[in-house]
């Protein structure tokens, strides 16, 4: 065999096990998907213990935050219930104190649609006038809002 034939063999070979491998990492991370299972209460507490830290970076009004997290700490309907069910709720709470469109919006994408997959756009422009509503605004499916607008 040439050197250059066996080059390329090798280099073929290095590209497979590529391919092969980044198929495994992306199996593995498709599996940790784990919103639709229900939470026991240590871990609620854990995910309200994370939202309540990044609260006063999105709200300016202390008085706010103290309000949703009082709100938050009086919930006893969390524990059993997946994180996707879970972030709905909070979000209700933080929606119910802090009445601005754009920090609410700005809340929810922290929390990086942490409850369910985001919905990907698919190629068309629905943000400004490709919106078929003509509102000028995004609906809620295309922000990964949880839809409670």
């Amino acid at each position: 065999m040439s050197k250059t034939l066996k080059i390329g063999i090798n280099r073929t070979k290095l590209a497979i096990a590529l391919v092969l491998l980044c198929a495994a990492f992306s199996f593995s991370a498709m599996a940790q998907d784990n919103s639709n299972e229900p939470l026991d209460a240590e871990a609620v507490s854990a995910l309200i213990g994370e939202l309540k830290e990044g609260l006063p970076n999105l709200i300016d009004d202390e008085a706010q935050v103290e309000a949703i997290a009082e709100k938050w700490n009086a919930r006893e309907d969390l524990a059993g219930k997946s994180k996707a069910q879970i972030l709905k709720m909070l979000f209700a709470d933080v929606k119910s104190v802090a009445e601005d469109k754009e920090t609410q919006d700005n809340i929810w994408k922290s929390w990086g649609g942490r409850g369910k997959k985001q919905r990907r756009n698919s190629g068309r422009d629905t943000s400004k006038a490709g919106n078929s509503l003509g509102s000028g605004h995004a609906s809620a499916s295309d922000s990964g809002d949880p839809g409670i607008y």
